[in-house]
Formats: structure tokens, sequence, C-alpha cells
């Protein structure tokens, strides 16, 4: 396809700039879930803007496997900065739900699809203003890196 052409391209110039000579036999491009099948870490040789429309970013990492993998590493802030050259793990996300996740599904279940610390105080007496907030910070985040989750105004 168009992508993966202008991929094989990225990963040519970006990989030949910096000198490291590899066969495109070499060459790992990750599917759009940006997850590699195992961890692997490497030293990246670059990072920048995939997909300008979509805010999709990318990540070259020259790996210890002997293989320059082409990364798709999502929103370009849902990832800390990190310089060429630094060494990194890359690891396949657990997408798995947490104990957070189910116990926030609970509360939201008994309460018309909505959470929030008040609710979760009122469902379990024992939990405490600080645990409810964590599980608020857990929505947060999952907000921020999904947008699978709604915020409306207290």
């Amino acid at each position: 396809t168009g992508e993966r052409g202008d991929i094989i391209k990225t990963m040519h110039r970006e990989l030949t700039g910096k000198g490291l000579a590899r066969s495109a036999a070499d060459w790992v491009i990750h599917d759009r879930a940006g997850e590699p099948v195992q961890s692997l870490v490497g030293r990246v040789v670059a990072r920048g803007l995939a997909d300008e429309i979509n805010d999709r970013h990318y990540m070259i990492v020259d790996a210890v496997d002997g293989k320059s993998h082409w990364i798709d590493i999502g929103r370009g802030e849902a990832m800390e900065t990190m310089p060429n050259g630094c060494i990194v793990r890359v690891a396949p996300r657990n997408t798995e739900p947490r104990q957070v996740d189910r116990t926030i599904a609970e509360i939201a279940a008994a309460h018309g699809g909505r959470y929030d610390v008040d609710m979760h105080l009122k469902h379990d007496p024992s939990a405490t203003e600080s645990f409810a907030r964590t599980h608020v910070r857990r929505l947060e985040a999952i907000r921020r890196a999904t947008g699978g989750v709604e915020r409306e105004p207290n």
C-alpha cells in the first residue's frame, strides 16, 4: 500500500542517514496498534510524525535482535520525549481490564453509567476518598489515551 511504501522510504532515509546499513529483509514494520509481538530492546534511531491528520507518531528502533523496527507509537502527547540514541525497551501493551477498571464498571453500572468520587463512597462505605480519586485518575488516563471516556462537568 502507499502507507507501507512511505514507511519503507522513511526507514531507508533515517537508517542510511545515521550510517546504519541494514538490509530491507531486516526491517520490521509493526501494525497500527504499534505493539510488537514480543518485547524488544534497542537504540532509538528516529522518531517522527507518521500521520498528521490522525496525530500518529512512529519510532524507529535498531534492536539487539539485529533488526530495525518501525513502531507506530500512537498519539504524540501519549508518549514521553526520548532523544535519538537512547536505549529503550518496547513491550506489548497489556489491554486486559485491571481491578480498578472492574470497580469503576461496577459502580457506573449501579449509577446509570456514571462514576464519580461521591458515588464510589456511597457504593463502598469502606473506601477512602483518596482511593476513589485514584479511580478518577484512571478514567482520565483512559480518556487521554483513547478518547473512550467522556468527562462531564460536576
